[in-house]
């Protein structure tokens, strides 16, 4: 870990300090038709850069935005935080940089270890914020209002009163071919006979 961590700081920031932002973007399994119906949402772009700006507002250290997902190229497609800010050699005081090919044992470990962490959804990225215990911003708007998932949910229980909800539903990506939702869907999900 401790090698991944140095490899990807840039030299130019050797001997100094800064803050290394996590990032935990949900978009593989949840991307399909039975998890949105079920209440699964996915936060868009718009979402990840209110955070990620919210979080470089005021500093006046470097920033080192971290990217774990189980879908790299959805994210890289999706959430592009390269270019708000830039990449490396276009911007000095922020960093944005993915990891790629590493297990999920892993990609805990490495958010787990950052200084703050922005969510997308579900467990796996909670985990990690659980583990980390800092700063935490989590797209407030999950489960989708409505759904079989939010009448088993209950916010104050899963989200800590220290981590920080951000977003609405405009932020929500939810541009996928949906497909008719079966029998068994609908009875899973608790949603009633429609066509989607």
């Amino acid at each position: 870990m401790r090698r991944f961590l140095n490899s990807i700081r840039p030299r130019s920031w050797n001997g100094s300090s800064f803050l290394r932002v996590g990032i935990h973007v949900r978009a593989g399994d949840i991307l399909t038709p039975f998890h949105l119906l079920y209440g699964f949402t996915v936060p868009g772009s718009s979402y990840f850069i209110q955070a990620a700006r919210r979080l470089v507002a005021n500093l006046t250290v470097p920033v080192q935005f971290v990217v774990a997902t189980d879908n790299l190229a959805w994210t890289r497609r999706n959430v592009a935080l390269e270019e708000v800010f830039g990449d490396r050699s276009n911007r000095s005081n922020v960093s944005v940089v993915y990891s790629e090919r590493n297990g999920a044992a892993f990609d805990m470990a490495l958010l787990s270890s950052c200084d703050t962490l922005i969510l997308s959804t579900g467990s796996y990225g909670w985990w990690a914020a659980w583990l980390a215990n800092k700063t935490t911003l989590y797209y407030r708007n999950w489960p989708r209002p409505g759904s079989f998932l939010s009448t088993a949910f209950t916010r104050e229980d899963y989200f800590p009163p220290r981590w920080i909800g951000i977003g609405n539903e405009s932020d929500l990506t939810t541009n996928m071919p949906m497909r008719r939702i079966s029998r068994y869907d609908r009875k899973c999900c608790g949603e009633s006979r429609r066509k989607i």
